[in-house]
């Protein structure tokens, strides 16, 4: 966000906001009171425990890039005996889907035909991950959250409920600021696995498990999902692995992926070449490469576990 602009400051309090006017007082005082009682180093807080307006003012505030939470969640398919728990930080408006896209990878053997199914048989209507929210949920300001608390500390607190909200200046309508068009951006924010376990869904009760106890964690895995299958066929094309889902695979980056394919001997995709695809023999080659040569622990326990599942994967 940067510190928030004086140019802002002159906005109106009663300029339409989510929930609209009669809202907007309230949530403007749920946003202060996090932005000024959340901490700068993770602390546990009771999400049950808020209000209506707090749980909206901490949607906003995460979405905004200014608090990160760090979520523990369950999530399973109907029906399938399988399950995943894991552990997730995220800020921004796509965070959540951006830490649950790295889950998918690890449980495609275990949910591949079940997901299959599901978009192809008489399921294909219905819900398709059942997940919720475990305790404790942890939260605690950005370097932008600590931005915003000292704009209200300096009496902008317009600029802040303004940028949060999306209202006037930072409503996202192009402007002309400085001679340029400017607009308020998506703030996208960064989204990270920090642990994942596959469990037996046959061990957790079947009354904990509601797809809205933890709506937003349901709606980001199925758009991750949707993702992982519509650009990369979720690894299972017989035609290869595209350069994407090799990124899932091994959590790097295209310059670091190419460079190990070139020493593990395998034909890299040239400049500006789309849907490139890795053999399974290739993408063992360059695992096995990565795995001698890597030092980031996890990067190695990354690819230890893509290549014990690759059997799987391509069959």
């Amino acid at each position: 966000m940067h510190s928030l602009s004086d140019d802002a400051d002159d906005s109106a309090q009663d300029r339409d906001g989510p929930g609209g006017n009669q809202d907007v007082p309230l949530l403007q005082d749920s946003v202060r009171d996090l932005l000024k009682s959340v901490p700068e180093t993770w602390a546990e807080y009771d999400a049950d425990a808020l209000t209506a307006s707090q749980s909206k003012a901490l949607f906003l505030l995460v979405a905004a890039g200014m608090i990160e939470r760090r979520v523990r969640f369950r999530t399973r398919i109907l029906n399938h005996p399988v399950a995943v728990e894991g552990m997730l930080t995220a800020t921004g408006e796509y965070g959540v889907v951006e830490a649950l896209r790295d889950v998918l990878p690890i449980m495609w053997s275990d949910w591949r035909d079940a997901l299959h199914e599901w978009r192809t048989g008489e399921t294909r209507r219905g819900p398709t991950f059942f997940t919720e929210r475990l305790k404790p949920d942890e939260w605690r300001l950005t370097d932008q959250g600590v931005l915003a608390r000292r704009d209200l500390e300096e009496g902008h607190a317009s600029s802040v409920f303004d940028f949060v909200l999306r209202r006037g200046f930072f409503d996202g309508r192009p402007r002309i600021v400085d001679g340029r068009i400017a607009a308020r951006e998506p703030v996208r924010g960064q989204g990270q696995l920090v642990s994942v376990r596959k469990v037996h869904a046959d061990s957790v009760s079947q009354n904990t498990v509601n797809v809205g106890n933890w709506q937003e964690g349901a709606e980001a895995f199925a758009a991750a999902f949707r993702t992982h299958v519509e650009t990369d066929g979720g690894a299972r094309q017989a035609s290869g692995f595209t350069v994407a889902s090799l990124r899932q695979m091994t959590g790097l980056e295209n310059t670091a992926l190419n460079k190990y394919a070139k020493k593990a001997g395998v034909k890299t995709p040239g400049r500006g070449q789309k849907n490139h695809k890795y053999s399974s023999a290739d993408v063992r080659a360059i695992l096995e490469v990565i795995l001698e040569n890597a030092t980031e622990k996890k990067v190695l326990t990354k690819c230890r576990e893509a290549l014990r599942d690759l059997t799987k994967i391509t069959e």
